[in-house]
């Protein structure tokens, strides 16, 4: 209420209010925004970069490119053993794990 005014009431607000509310709106939206993007972000992160299954082989391999990938890929030699590798590929190279 208005001072010396009764029922009279103030509806517009100061400038200094309405600019705080305004700036607590644009903060809300920016937030709002920021985590979608990472929802976003974390969706299309790459898992599986390759996925072949073949008759004689089979190739996987997870993580993201460029930075750190696992995999595994097996085959049957031509005298019917089969064999599998897993390995991992990152900053310090490519490794076999078994």
């Amino acid at each position: 209420m208005s001072e010396g005014r009764p029922g009279v009431y103030n509806v517009a607000g100061t400038g200094a209010e309405h600019q705080l509310l305004s700036c607590n709106h644009t903060n809300m939206k920016f937030l709002v925004m920021f985590l979608l993007g990472l929802v976003v972000l974390a969706a299309a992160r790459p898992n599986d970069i390759i996925d072949i299954d073949e008759d004689h082989m089979e190739h996987e391999q997870e993580g993201i490119p460029g930075t750190a990938v696992e995999g595994e890929y097996t085959w049957v030699a031509p005298d019917g053993t089969e064999h599998e590798i897993e390995y991992v590929a990152n900053k310090f190279g490519f490794q076999v794990v078994r």
